[in-house]
């Protein structure tokens, strides 16, 4: 994808001249946040999605600029696949978050009950980025900005490895609990309940993993001074 640069952009481009053309049909204050019952209880200028289409330009530009000044700069060389696939899946679902948002825009004033499941398409490509994430996790090599990067796992090649290893279980758990969560949402309507299982396994695999790479790391140094030390 990295070849194919120019193209991809041209592409985001595109997304955001599409997204332009809708806001020209949009009245001056559209919805901008449904709360947990479906319900619209945010208000904002339309303009503001301009900014939402913009986004996946501005992270690929940031992503595609980050490796040539990354000291590890032959990790990228390695995981060069597994990083533009993964940042493939990222701008999917930042067009995706652009284009939902847009939905709203036509859908009433605050109060309204949003006619679509807004949450469980998001917790749906939350689920599907987790999933590639955790499939491409194992493939990342040592470097500054992409990955599980602790104190820890930029010390030792070793403790990046086996954290990185066991991180890609765990985003492969989190996209399925996201999946399962959006699935009960529609089934249940229980919001609260699609949330929790697309954030919160989240939130625990971080601390759970940087925990994990301290702990590897201070295995390794015992194992380095000796039994004597």
């Amino acid at each position: 994808m990295m070849k194919r640069k120019g193209l991809v952009f041209a592409v985001l481009a595109l997304n955001w001249l599409a997204l332009l053309l809708v806001v020209r049909r949009m009245p001056a204050q559209i919805p901008m946040h449904v709360n947990l019952r479906g319900v619209v209880d945010g208000m904002g200028p339309n303009w503001w999605l301009l900014g939402f289409g913009a986004l996946p330009a501005a992270v690929f530009l940031l992503l595609f600029a980050l490796p040539k000044i990354d000291p590890f700069r032959q990790s990228w060389l390695k995981h060069e696949k597994a990083y533009e696939r993964v940042l493939l899946a990222l701008l999917v679902f930042f067009v995706l978050i652009g284009w939902l948002v847009a939905s709203l825009g036509f859908g009433g004033g605050l109060g309204t009950q949003v006619s679509f499941r807004f949450e469980s398409l998001l917790c749906t490509g939350l689920g599907l980025l987790f999933l590639v994430i955790g499939n491409h996790m194992g493939q990342l090599r040592q470097n500054w900005f992409f990955g599980i990067r602790t104190p820890w796992t930029l010390a030792s090649e070793t403790v990046w490895r086996k954290t990185h290893r066991l991180g890609a279980y765990a985003f492969v758990l989190c996209g399925a609990l996201a999946l399962i969560g959006a699935v009960l949402g529609l089934l249940t309507g229980l919001l609260w309940l699609e949330f929790t299982l697309a954030i919160a396994p989240v939130l625990l695999a971080a601390v759970w993993l940087t925990v994990y790479s301290y702990l590897l790391f201070q295995t390794e140094q015992r194992q380095k001074e000796g039994p004597d030390a």
